[in-house]
């Protein structure tokens, strides 16, 4: 035992400091780890493949006191080192310091029509991620006359949500675009947007409540199928919201699906204007799937009143 003892006590002695450098790093002020970073990422800058994933990390955590590490990645851009996994790597990094990565936006933009599927939505990821300073160019870009580029925009400005509350009207024109595609793009972007606003205090919200209302009468069912599913993100609109549904009843087999589980959703605050709805000659022909609602309605209260 004795010599066990010994032993170990030898061994620690020999080796229980094996990875200083690591503990030196552990205990760095975050100037010190930037410092450290720059001096990594200048020094391969000509090959930035080489740079392991965990020094990406470290700048996720560090957030926007990594800013200075923005003017080397630009360079990284400009001369196109290290391929499409390394550029990916940096977008997102730039997306991680947030808005310090203004000056990088120029930049980016050329990448959002990349063919690479990988760049380009790692480019949308960053520009999401810089927010309110990347305001302006992606509303620019929206009017490019091209379908791609505009989808790829509104995708964006739904990405960045609350931020991107600014470019609403410019969202709302895009709802009458020939284009489904690009209908049905905007009403998510509309919808994200909507639900991380407050629709008691903010206008905007109002505003896109408006506009999503006038979709559930588009004349393709699936933009009509995702301004329902939009609408329900907003709790505040709900007695606004039930003649909307009930109506939605009567379309299409999903889109009549989802509207009576939005309904049960909005719970006892639908039943009178269901029951109102009963008496209406306009929907006897779903008049079983409203008491269907009303029933599950008060089956839901029932079973939480237990």
């Amino acid at each position: 035992m004795i010599l066990r003892l010994l032993g170990i006590c030898i061994y620690f002695s020999l080796f229980g400091n094996v990875y200083p450098q690591q503990e030196y790093i552990r205990s760095e002020t975050s100037e010190e780890k930037v410092e450290r970073l720059e001096k990594i990422f200048l020094s391969r800058l000509n090959d930035f493949s080489c740079i392991d994933d965990c020094y990406f990390k470290e700048i996720g955590e560090l957030k926007e006191k990594a800013a200075p590490l923005v003017k080397i990645f630009i360079k990284y851009i400009q001369y196109q080192k290290g391929g499409r996994t390394t550029y990916c790597k940096i977008a997102y990094a730039l997306a991680d310091i947030g808005e310090e990565s203004a000056p990088a936006i120029p930049y980016l933009i050329s990448y959002i029509m990349s063919q690479d599927n990988c760049m380009s939505m790692a480019t949308l990821h960053a520009l999401s991620g810089i927010g309110t300073p990347a305001l302006n160019s992606i509303i620019e870009l929206l009017y490019q006359q091209n379908t791609d580029l505009t989808s790829r925009s509104i995708l964006i400005l739904g990405q960045m949500q609350s931020k991107a509350s600014m470019a609403v009207p410019h969202l709302i024109k895009f709802l009458h675009d020939s284009d489904e595609r690009i209908r049905r793009t905007t009403i998510w972007a509309l919808g994200e947007i909507g639900k991380a606003t407050s629709c008691d205090t903010d206008n905007t919200s109002n505003e896109i409540i408006d506009a999503l209302v006038n979709s559930l009468s588009d004349d393709a069912v699936l933009v009509r199928y995702d301004a329902i599913k939009a609408l329900s993100n907003f709790d505040s609109t709900a007695t606004f919201i039930v003649p909307l549904l009930i109506k939605s009843l009567k379309d299409e087999d999903f889109i009549s699906n989802i509207a009576g589980r939005n309904l049960i959703k909005i719970g006892k605050k639908a039943i009178p204007i269901l029951e109102e709805a009963l008496k209406e000659k306009e929907f006897e022909s779903i008049h079983e799937k409203i008491r269907w609602i009303i029933s599950e309605i008060q089956e839901q209260y029932k079973n939480s009143d237990k």
